[in-house]
């Protein structure tokens, strides 16, 4: 029986390297990355609508701007408080049991699922499972500086 060559062996290791990269994200290190404040935004160059807080319990709370309609037909823009669940398994963010103080202008949720697409110190891109609509957040501030 031969032995194989370095180079080979260098080959088969490369390899294994490259499959190991390209395998499932790291779920732990996700999640340490996703806990704190962020800004909800439609894009990088979009202004804030909203604020999440992903505590390290899996708990979130914050708010998003929803557009209250008046009875003389005018509207005006509101803070709505929302709050809920979250993990994260396989590299998707679940959200669960997300509810709102105004469930007529953001229904309760009983499950949300974003694949991250990427996630650094400063930002976070997503894709929504359920209708493939590319979600932007930017860092606010880190847990450390978040009262709960």
């Amino acid at each position: 029986m031969k032995h194989p060559s370095l180079f080979t062996l260098l080959l088969i290791t490369a390899t294994i390297g490259i499959a190991n990269a390209a395998g499932p994200p790291d779920d732990a290190a996700l999640t340490a990355a996703l806990i704190g404040a962020w800004e909800v935004m439609e894009s990088p160059s979009a202004v804030p609508y909203g604020e999440v807080i992903y505590t390290a319990d899996g708990h979130l709370h914050g708010f998003n701007t929803g557009v209250d309609w008046l009875p003389d037909g005018s509207t005006r823009k509101v803070k709505v408080k929302m709050r809920g669940d979250w993990a994260i398994k396989r590299g998707v963010l679940v959200i669960t049991n997300l509810e709102s103080d105004r469930v007529d202008l953001i229904p309760r949720v009983a499950l949300k699922r974003y694949l991250i697409k990427s996630i650094s110190t400063s930002e976070a891109h997503f894709k929504d499972l359920s209708d493939g609509a590319s979600l932007y957040r930017r860092r606010k501030r880190s847990i450390r500086d978040v009262k709960v």
